[in-house]
């Protein structure tokens, strides 16, 4: 199923989630305010700056990026487990639904089987060229598991792009997406290791 937040200005939206002023000095010293939309209508969430971590000193549910430095995604995802009651009723959800909370923008969702893999790819470049955010989720089973080719199971994506790759006068037709988990891939034709991938195609 792809989904697809259908506003051309998302990426402000995103940057005003966080409220807070950049003053954390004063008396709001280590309180993170954030712009959610719920059921169609802004709500500011306020969290304080405690994360729980792990013995090693890892947020124990989103992580930082491999520097430790970009901590958005445990302070959205803390803020969101407030908006539901605990981390556990905030675990797992929709595409949809995550993309009209973030953006309070009006979201399409497709169910992809219902259309050929042409008309999918035609519909996400139109998306693609309009500046949309998008994202994909797969059906059936548990998120522990994985297809023949690397797709977990009852999961989220992000879409990042489509395009049109010329290989050896063919042009094929590409979606790039990542798991945010960061810990499966993809793994059948034109992965990322894929020995078809030239530095001159990779550019």
């Amino acid at each position: 199923m792809a989904s697809i937040a259908s506003a051309a200005e998302w990426p402000s939206l995103i940057t005003d989630m966080f409220v807070t002023g950049t003053d954390m000095s004063g008396p709001n010293a280590g309180i993170i305010g954030v712009r959610f939309y719920i059921r169609g209508k802004p709500w500011v969430v306020t969290i304080d700056d405690k994360l729980m971590v792990d013995t090693s000193g890892d947020p124990v549910f989103a992580e930082s990026d491999s520097n430790k430095q970009a901590m958005w995604g445990a302070i959205l995802e803390k803020a969101w487990a407030k908006v539901k009651g605990n981390y556990e009723s905030s675990e797992g959800g929709f595409t949809v639904s995550g993309l009209r909370s973030l953006t309070g923008a009006p979201v399409f969702s497709y169910k992809t089987e219902a259309f050929s893999m042409d008309s999918t790819f035609d519909l996400l470049t139109a998306a693609n060229n309009a500046n949309y955010a998008m994202g994909a989720g797969t059906s059936g089973g548990l998120d522990t598991s994985i297809n023949d080719c690397g797709i977990a199971f009852g999961h989220a994506y992000s879409i990042l792009e489509t395009f049109l790759m010329n290989f050896e006068g063919t042009d094929i037709k590409m979606v790039l997406m990542r798991n945010p988990w960061g810990v499966t891939y993809y793994s059948s034709d034109w992965n990322h290791s894929d020995a078809r991938w030239t530095d001159a195609m990779k550019a």
